[in-house]
């Protein structure tokens, strides 16, 4: 029986030399052990008389000689017309099943070798400075001023640097209004810029950060007052330590929230949270105090559950009370419920109620960001009452048709003319993806202020509307 033998051909002078690289060798390395996993370990096979070159079944015929799992007969031959008996089909099947099984136990074992050698390219590939970011344009005009429009845009950015595993750095870019709002000036260092630095100190995930926190975007005129009073949300100077134990999760959180006019720090908070439980139920604890360097302070305390009996609902519930007072009025209670797409039919809803107590907040710290903005990124003050809903509907494959709204009442569930802050506050929009990264939304707004006095005690018109146009791309 003659030998089917294969060709190997040798690296010129210019590939050894690239291979003497680091780079090279690594590269080298992996692609030796892909050939090593996806060719056959023999290099010489038995040649079969009766399979002449080209015969339709002569790859997969050889395959199974490299495999081991045949050699034809003492003849020389494969006798491919022949039926095979019981014996022999057992015979074949076991050498087969021999075969897969000493394969892969080889390319586990080479596997096993290289694993060094792949985490090392991983962690090279991930240490490369990541630059990311995004813009949001809009054009906007008034339903009720003919005169009244406008166009504005934000731009984010950001940059980040990884030093290993678990330490990096991150630079952020936001301009917020800065640009195209002039009776606003914002200072490029302090608000603009934030930073983040991602550490570990022992058993606990650290992250470092120096920020502005929220701020507050007014309006030049009143010709858009649904656009008065909303928030820009930033990260804020402070420090963050946390840590796992099995289903118990601890997090230290320390924030400067005020500085003084020379710079000096004025308002602190420092919070512990307490977390047990899984993605499908948990429940947690949360102290907050927060103080004035040599001054007064008041104290918060969070109960929380989180509720996800599948991938469909979600609920979350949060009661919390300031001075540790049982007193209704300086209690915060909220309730957020998701429902994401039970019947597949592309329809994503999210219902929210927060009420807060008259007292809740101290008024000489300005703490309004201690609660969640709403869903058109304003403050929910105290003595208020937020119902929040949000429905976003797939119509077609790339098209959605979006619904957002707030309804705020006072804190006894009042509202109308009589009532000041009170407003009913909603948006409807018809959004289209381009790409993943490239969207527009077209969209009208209605803003109603039965009152004609917003939730700052400002006079607003007690009506009025707006069409926009917004594009959103990220890079």
């Amino acid at each position: 029986m003659t030998k089917r033998s294969k060709t190997v051909r040798l690296p010129d002078h210019q590939t050894m030399k690239a291979i003497k690289s680091p780079a090279g060798w690594q590269s080298c390395s992996l692609a030796v052990m892909m050939v090593l996993l996806f060719t056959s370990p023999a290099q010489t096979q038995e040649s079969l008389v009766d399979i002449p070159e080209g015969h339709w079944s002569e790859s997969a015929t050889y395959e199974l000689v490299s495999l081991g799992v045949t050699k034809g007969f003492p003849d020389g031959t494969f006798q491919g017309d022949k039926y095979l008996n019981r014996y022999e089909t057992a015979s074949f099947l076991a050498r087969f099943s021999q075969s897969l099984n000493l394969r892969r136990a080889k390319e586990e074992k080479l596997l096993e070798e290289f694993k060094s050698e792949l985490a090392w390219l991983e962690y090279q590939r991930s240490r490369s400075d990541k630059l990311f970011g995004g813009i949001n344009s809009r054009a906007i005009v008034s339903t009720s001023q003919p005169d009244g429009a406008k166009m504005d845009y934000r731009l984010k950015m950001s940059w980040e640097k990884e030093f290993d595993h678990e330490t990096k750095a991150r630079i952020n870019l936001d301009t917020m209004d800065a640009f195209y709002n002039s009776a606003l000036s914002r200072k490029s260092t302090s608000q603009l810029l934030d930073f983040e630095g991602d550490f570990r100190l022992g058993i606990f995930k650290g992250k470092a950060i120096l920020g502005p926190g929220s701020i507050v975007h007014t309006e030049e005129s009143t010709v858009f007052p649904s656009e008065d009073y909303s928030v820009f949300s930033r990260p804020r100077t402070g420090l963050l330590l946390s840590t796992q134990l099995g289903s118990l999760s601890f997090l230290f959180n320390h924030q400067i929230r005020r500085f003084n006019s020379n710079d000096t720090i004025d308002l602190n908070e420092t919070a512990v949270k307490i977390k047990y439980g899984q993605e499908a139920l948990a429940v947690y604890l949360q102290p907050r105090v927060i103080y004035e360097w040599g001054g007064s302070g008041d104290a918060l305390l969070d109960l929380g559950l989180d509720i996800k009996p599948s991938s469909f609902f979600s609920t979350q519930l949060l009661l919390s009370t300031s001075s540790l007072s049982y007193d209704v009025s300086a209690l915060y209670f909220r309730i957020i419920e998701e429902i994401n797409d039970p019947h597949n039919t592309g329809t994503k809803v999210v219902v929210s109620l927060d009420r807060v107590g008259t007292n809740y907040r101290r008024a000489s710290f300005g703490c309004n960001d201690l609660i969640a903005l709403n869903n058109f990124n304003r403050y929910i003050l105290d003595g208020t009452v937020d119902f929040g809903f949000k429905l976003r509907q797939k119509l077609l494959h790339k098209l959605s048709l979006d619904l957002q709204s707030d309804y705020v009442v006072t804190d006894d569930y009042n509202y109308g003319q009589a009532y000041p802050g009170t407003y009913f506050l909603w948006q409807l929009g018809l959004g289209y993806d381009f790409s993943p990264n490239l969207a527009l939304e077209y969209f009208y707004r209605q803003y109603e202020v039965p009152s004609g006095v917003d939730q700052f005690s400002n006079q607003v018109a007690k009506s009025s509307g707006l069409f926009g146009l917004a594009c959103r791309a990220a890079f």
